[in-house]
């Protein structure tokens, strides 16, 4: 899956990588190697029963039953590699090498992108898994020798569930495939596209799940399209409620201001999101919004909710608009005010731009990870 983990997997290990010996252990990826090398770091995609074909998303199944093969093959690499150190991302794989630590005392560190249980997995109804999940996540935090969190926000959980400490450091930015385009690319773009060229177009990045609040978002467009009937969203990904909301659009007669664009290669995103007026994701819960940084660097101006790590790089009216958490009308209002405005537009690209080249170079980044995550405990 592409999200915040696998951007910033994939920039640590292509910068650690050439000059550490790094092994990256992963589920099976259908129409991908099973061992990939890159500089010093060797990709293993092995540790699961079956592969992965929905890239936006990964079942309970997949996640539980690839654990103890994850387990495995984790011992059996830390035993004949001779691994001084494990990197556990997520809370899963935190899981994974609190095993492995009391099987072979190798330390861990721990990198965590999300934290609500309860927003992320509204699925999970019973109190008796949430108070599970809770216990089993303070003792990975607490026996990890370094917390790295990717937002203010994520450290606040870490030390409310117990850690001695937080490092924070930040997702950054690919400036490579996130860039501004011409506006010869813009037109071609969209006539490829059969977006007209006077809409005004809104992109978002999300998995379609409840916590992205992709709901919120199709109402709020709903709202401005009876002022404006040149608004269109453009919601790029997939995900388990994409079949639902596309029903849900249909029934409210949205045709023409919601187009579900599917999964898009990683490589391919940049230009469709350079392409439009304004980026909007206005999720319930969020552990730090990569994408955000990725469409200000595209040249877009953004508007995010008020939650989780949002807040350290939006400012409200300064590098982008914020809103209320599952506020139809607030967020409504956002997209107003960029619609109506080319100076606020102007205004907030410039800012954000500025913040994106001095705070989120992933060369500071992975020097950072390197310096105090790794080299602290070695």
């Amino acid at each position: 899956m592409l999200g915040g983990f696998e951007v910033f997997l994939k920039n640590i290990v292509e910068r650690v990588g050439q000059h550490t010996d790094m092994f990256v252990v992963t589920g099976k990826v259908a129409g991908q190697p099973a061992v990939e090398n890159r500089g010093r770091a060797s990709i293993i995609r092995k540790a699961s029963l079956y592969p992965l074909r929905d890239l936006s998303y990964s079942s309970y199944w997949y996640i539980i039953s690839m654990m103890p093969i994850l387990l495995g093959y984790t011992i059996y690499l830390t035993l004949t590699k001779h691994i001084t150190l494990l990197h556990a991302n997520g809370f899963f794989s935190g899981l994974v090498c609190l095993a492995t630590r009391a099987l072979t005392g190798v330390p861990y560190v721990l990198t965590i992108q999300s934290a609500d249980f309860t927003i992320y997995h509204e699925e999970v109804g019973l109190n008796f898994i949430v108070r599970l999940q809770d216990f089993f996540e303070r003792m990975v935090y607490r026996h990890a020798v370094v917390c790295h969190a990717v937002s203010n926000d994520l450290c606040a959980h870490y030390m409310r569930q117990g850690a001695k400490a937080c490092v924070m450091i930040p997702n950054g930015v690919e400036t490579n495939l996130f860039k501004p385009i011409t506006v010869d690319e813009r037109q071609k773009l969209r006539t490829e596209h059969n977006i007209p060229q006077d809409a005004f177009v809104i992109s978002n990045i999300s998995r379609i799940e409840p916590k992205n609040g992709v709901s919120e978002l199709i109402d709020a467009v709903a709202v401005v399209a009876k002022e404006n009937p040149n608004v269109l969203l453009m919601l790029i990904g997939s995900g388990s409620k994409r079949e639902e909301l596309e029903a849900y659009v249909r029934e409210k007669g949205l045709e023409k201001h919601v187009r579900f664009m599917g999964q898009v290669k990683y490589e391919n995103v940049g230009p469709l999101v350079a392409m439009s007026d304004a980026f909007a994701r206005t999720p319930r819960a969020e552990g730090f919004g990569i994408v955000f940084l990725e469409a200000m660097a595209a040249g877009v101006p953004v508007i995010g909710t008020r939650t989780g790590g949002i807040p350290d790089f939006i400012e409200h009216d300064v590098t982008g608009l914020l809103c209320e958490v599952r506020d139809v009308e607030s967020i409504a209002q956002a997209l107003r005010r960029l619609a109506t405005d080319p100076t606020l537009r102007e205004r907030l690209v410039a800012n954000a731009t500025t913040m994106i080249r001095e705070r989120y170079d992933w060369d500071v980044i992975a020097e950072r990870i390197d310096r105090e995550v790794y080299q602290v405990v070695s």
